[in-house]
């Protein structure tokens, strides 16, 4: 059968030095070197400028390597009530690979372009690409890098990622996470960070969102008496902003300094509370269907 490959030309800047051999993130992803054979001019002819400056952008890629008879394949493993591809798996892989990386260090990972290529009699042939919304990352990550144990920690969130079940709430804000990641306005991705943060923390009945919001995500992330109130009161003000983006845009006030703050504290409260609930098998429990609710009440109450 032959074998297929999936691949997201990667732009990132090593400054750690971390990227010095291939990288195996899971049973069928690499992060490994840009493949030479998307680098050719024969390629270049067919896939257009854009594309073309992007991989000679881009020094590393995500790579999915998989059998089929054919890129129209049928994902054999696939549980949802419709069929899907393998292409479209690896795809996913991909997403969900550059999700279990935010989580380990925000840094300037982006990709914006997957390539399908299949191995032949003279090595790998480009068959077509896909342009796809950028995964943007913010300014504060300019000058981050991976470190070498990264990737370790990355590979187990992958892990854990793809064990989980699409009525968790966990994976309901992986998946808001990367449509915010994919917003290159602020207004779509506060918005959509908010939308994950409720969907781990917002209470079922919308009465006193804000305060049980707040309330529940400071019990959860700390112990602390002085780290929660630290916690709850930036929960309560930047979610007070995400009210009134909804309601009409109505943030004509902020500045560009107090907007760049709601992001980053909003960002880093939500990378750390999916997290750890990645990290601990019990709680990831707890967090699937209305198993959820009890949970946090009893959190707070206890």
């Amino acid at each position: 059968m032959p074998r297929w490959s999936v691949i997201a030309p990667v732009r990132y800047t090593d400054r750690a030095k971390a990227l010095n051999s291939e990288i195996q993130l899971g049973d069928s992803i690499q992060l490994t070197r840009c493949p030479r054979h998307l680098s050719t001019e024969s390629v270049f002819q067919r896939i257009g400028n854009s594309a073309e400056a992007w991989v000679k952008a881009c020094d590393f890629a995500l790579s999915v390597e998989y059998d089929a008879s054919s890129f129209q394949d049928i994902d054999p493993n696939w549980k949802g009530p419709e069929p899907r591809t393998k292409e479209a798996w690896a795809t996913e892989l991909i997403y969900l690979s550059y999700l279990a990386l935010w989580l380990t260090r925000p840094t300037e990972f982006e990709f914006r372009t997957i390539f399908l290529s299949t191995e032949g009699t003279e090595g790998w042939q480009y068959i077509w690409h896909n342009d796809f919304k950028p995964m943007w990352h913010l300014p504060r990550d300019d000058k981050s890098a991976f470190l070498k144990e990264d990737f370790v920690s990355a590979g187990l969130f992958l892990k854990t990622l793809l064990s989980l079940k699409r009525d968790n709430a966990a994976w309901i804000a992986a998946r808001t996470i990367l449509q915010a990641h994919a917003q290159d306005w602020w207004e779509g991705r506060y918005l959509l960070i908010w939308i994950a943060m409720e969907a781990l923390f917002g209470p079922e009945n919308a009465r006193e969102i804000t305060y049980r919001l707040s309330l529940r995500a400071s019990h959860f992330l700390s112990s602390d008496p002085v780290e929660r109130k630290s916690i709850f009161n930036s929960v309560k003000n930047n979610y007070s902003l995400r009210s009134a983006v909804v309601h009409g845009m109505r943030i004509a006030r902020l500045s560009e300094k107090q907007s760049e703050q709601a992001m980053l504290s909003s960002d880093d409260i939500l990378r750390r509370a999916l997290s750890k609930l990645l990290a601990e098998p019990k709680l990831l429990e707890r967090f699937s269907g209305s198993k959820r609710e009890e949970f946090l009440d009893d959190l707070v109450f206890s």
